[in-house]
């Protein structure tokens, strides 16, 4: 299964291409077997996560691994290290709460650490109504293809203990 690479599916509404996720379910719906549905989400992820990228610009890199896509600044060995820590966490989450732990969903998870405090805060506000976001070091963005952003700025313990959390 090849998912197309429509720009129509990723405007720009701020700094951010901002994914379409009604348009991208209903062409799921339409054009999708249930069996190719969590391939076809790990498409319009990396088509996502890649703009993504392009639109904050640097150092940034997108990363994956067996259930995560992980977006940073970080050097290879830094996000190598994450990527290791939040695959545990998600394995102990999963053999702690058992069948009460979230495993079925279509695609990996999404976890974007910003290096930059207005980047970060620019990017979640469209998740807010206006003026009604608190000062947060992660937030999970349950719109659309629910998702974990992080403020980078925060010891790596810090750093650990939200991301757990918000896994």
């Amino acid at each position: 299964i090849e998912v197309p690479n429509r720009e129509e599916w990723f405007p720009k509404l701020d700094a951010f291409p901002r994914p379409d996720w009604p348009a991208i379910q209903g062409w799921k719906r339409a054009w999708i077997a249930k069996e190719d549905e969590h391939d076809a989400m790990q498409q319009v992820a990396r088509h996502w996560l890649t703009r993504l990228r392009d639109a904050l610009g640097g150092a940034y890199t997108v990363v994956e691994s067996e259930h995560f896509h992980f977006v940073s600044a970080l050097d290879e060995k830094a996000g190598a290290q994450m990527i290791e820590f939040l695959e545990h966490a998600r394995e102990r989450l999963v053999h702690i709460l058992g069948d009460v732990a979230w495993t079925d969903g279509k695609g990996k998870h999404v976890v974007l650490r910003f290096t930059n405090q207005d980047d970060y805060y620019a990017y979640i506000s469209h998740y807010y109504e206006d003026g009604k976001h608190a000062t947060t070091g992660g937030v999970f963005l349950r719109k659309g293809y629910g998702h974990i952003a992080l403020l980078g700025n925060y010891a790596m313990e810090e750093k650990r203990a939200t991301l757990a959390h918000q896994l």
